[in-house]
């Protein structure tokens, strides 16, 4: 994906589509998510923010908030597959000095903190 400064290229690795990996592609509302946060929310809007992405596929969108200046990005997905991928593609794009985590999230799952 090519955007405008001060993000430019970004490089997506994706999978195969099938029966619950649809994380593993970049859709099409996710490239125009991207775009719009460069080109009409820019650096101002991202800048010491503190993003968490909800079920991130690739990764694409919390990545570009990361290179607009977040202070720091959550990524989030219920696969571990499709979150190891999203992790390569953060290491792919941004520096290691970026504050970036990705944790696995099962909506409707309950926390061992959170038991009796």
């Amino acid at each position: 994906f090519s955007f405008p400064p001060p993000v430019g290229r970004v490089r997506i690795e994706q999978g195969r589509v099938g029966p619950g990996t649809t994380g593993a592609a970049v859709w099409n509302a996710g490239a125009l998510l991207a775009e719009h946060m460069v080109t009409q929310l820019g650096i101002d809007y991202f800048t010491n923010k503190r993003i968490i992405e909800l079920g991130c596929g690739t990764g694409l969108a919390g990545i570009v908030a990361a290179l607009l200046g977040a202070r720091s990005v959550i990524l989030t997905d219920g696969s571990a597959e499709v979150l190891a991928r999203a992790k390569r593609n953060a290491a792919a794009n941004l520096p290691r000095t970026a504050d970036l985590d990705a944790r696995q999230l099962l909506w409707g799952s309950v926390l061992e903190s959170q038991m009796i």
